[in-house]
């Protein structure tokens, strides 16, 4: 392996995690999970978690609970899963993170950015 090679993987894996942190569904999934007790939650609270992030939006223009289940089942968790963000014990339907502390910095630089804005 090359140092090109090598530096042009590292590039690669952070771009990953920067296009799966973009999304600020999987950013609050992140940050319910790091506040929970033990880092483990229900689908039912990280949809909770989601539906309160959107609390501002108009009440017709807010996706029901069973969409946002919907999209942690099929689309948020396994991206988060497949980057090892997270881990989803189907059978129990929990779950917990698994974000190293790179990664949760990286959380905090990204919603410091929002704030600023």
């Amino acid at each position: 392996m090359t140092v090109n090679s090598v530096a042009t993987d590292a590039a690669a894996d952070t771009d990953a995690v920067l296009s799966v942190l973009a999304d600020g569904r999987r950013r609050t999934i992140l940050r319910s999970l790091e506040g929970a007790n033990g880092n483990e939650r229900s689908l039912e609270e990280l949809a909770a978690a989601i539906l309160d992030d959107l609390s501002g939006m108009e009440p017709n223009e807010r996706p029901s609970r069973q969409t946002i289940l919907t999209e942690l089942y099929h689309t948020h968790l396994p991206t988060l899963e497949e980057m090892e963000l997270v881990v989803h014990d189907r059978e129990d339907e929990v779950v917990w993170s698994d974000a190293g502390e790179s990664a949760l910095e990286l959380l905090d630089v990204i919603e410091q950015y929002e704030a600023d804005r």
